[in-house]
């Protein structure tokens, strides 16, 4: 079935999330969209394309289901053994409801603003004194990999 979200309010979108096996999130013109985790903190799957963004919160059988391309037939498949696999999509959506919550929350944003405002201020006084960014991003506590290595 499928469901036109337009014509729902964001107030019943939790439980038109809710009442779905999997979300469909195809969209190549949303670069993070906010669809992919409101669909992760109402514990349900994903099935999306891999790119920037999505990237952060799409992890291929963990939190949903990765598909390459525009194929009509490889979209149907992956709705197929998501939905068929009670198993597989209850994990999916614990783990990711897990990321949703621990990450993309207000609380968890906040505390990742506080932080980026405390490693700016701390950088912009280590480099009045004379140390490198990278090695101020370091001493931090920036981890490889982290929203901090695009700085570097």
């Amino acid at each position: 079935m499928t469901l036109l979200v337009d014509s729902f309010s964001p107030e019943e979108m939790p439980d038109v999330y809710r009442a779905s096996d999997c979300v469909l999130f195809l969209s190549d013109a949303e670069g993070f969209g906010l669809v992919g985790i409101e669909a992760l903190a109402c514990g349900v799957p994903l099935i999306g394309r891999e790119s920037k963004g999505i990237d952060e919160y799409l992890v291929h059988g963990k939190t949903g289901w990765v598909v390459e391309g525009d194929s009509g037939l490889e979209i149907a498949a992956a709705v197929r053994h998501v939905c068929r696999n009670r198993e597989l999509r209850t994990g999916m959506a614990r783990t990711g409801r897990r990321l949703a919550v621990s990450e993309f929350s207000l609380v968890a944003m906040i505390r990742k603003v506080e932080r980026l405002y405390e490693v700016v201020v701390e950088q912009k006084r280590v480099l009045s004194q004379g140390m490198p960014a990278g090695q101020v991003l370091e001493w931090a506590g920036a981890e490889s990999g982290s929203w901090a290595q695009g700085w570097r």
